[in-house]
């Protein structure tokens, strides 16, 4: 993301940089505003002489001549002036620019970084939590199940007791007991004394 940031300041100074053209143009400006300057500055100077050394100064030729003369010596190059202006001052202030720059686009970075981080970590909560609540509703569904499965061979279990009471009840009321045994025992031998006393035919 910071080289794509830094390719789009690179686009921008392709069309021409603003600053240093406004430094160029500073640099005109100020070397036309020194030169006025200068030029005024001799002028009064001319005149300040004039009136102290009216004497000396009465010719006209001898004014312009130290006019002329103090014109050339006042002479600044404009090569100077934009060598300070864009050269050095530029220099010094597009590397702050550029300096600030960078700042942005760092901003501009750890901003989207964190704010991806953010998302991410907030996702992996939510994808952590859905995980523990299927956890758990299956724990849940496990749970239910034994517990039906328990209930069911419980109720099992207490069907086959109740069978096998019944079938012990029966058991206990087709089978003789050894008292009622012993009585139809009796029973027998006294039908076949009474019926060994009945006189036979000849």
């Amino acid at each position: 993301l910071i080289s794509h940031l830094h390719d789009v300041v690179l686009r921008r100074d392709e069309a021409g940089n603003p600053i240093e053209t406004k430094l160029h143009q500073i640099s005109s400006d100020l070397h036309t505003v020194i030169t006025n300057y200068l030029q005024d500055t001799v002028e009064s100077m001319v005149r300040s002489a004039q009136d102290k050394c009216p004497n000396v100064l009465s010719e006209e030729k001898v004014v312009d001549d130290v006019r002329a003369a103090c014109l050339a010596k006042s002479q600044l190059s404009s090569q100077l002036v934009e060598t300070a202006i864009v050269e050095q001052a530029g220099s010094v202030i597009l590397n702050k620019v550029n300096e600030v720059n960078l700042a942005v686009a760092s901003t501009v970075s750890d901003r989207v970084i964190d704010e991806v981080v953010d998302s991410l970590s907030k996702t992996c909560k939510n994808l952590q939590s859905g995980e523990g609540h299927r956890k758990r509703a299956s724990t849940g569904t496990e749970m239910g199940s034994r517990e039906r499965g328990s209930s069911e061979s419980s109720s099992r279990s207490e069907r086959s007791d109740t069978v096998s009471q019944g079938d012990d009840t029966t058991s206990q009321k087709s089978d003789p007991s050894p008292l009622g045994g012993h009585r139809q025992s009796v029973a027998r031998e006294s039908y076949l004394d009474a019926f060994s006393c009945i006189p036979r035919r000849a």
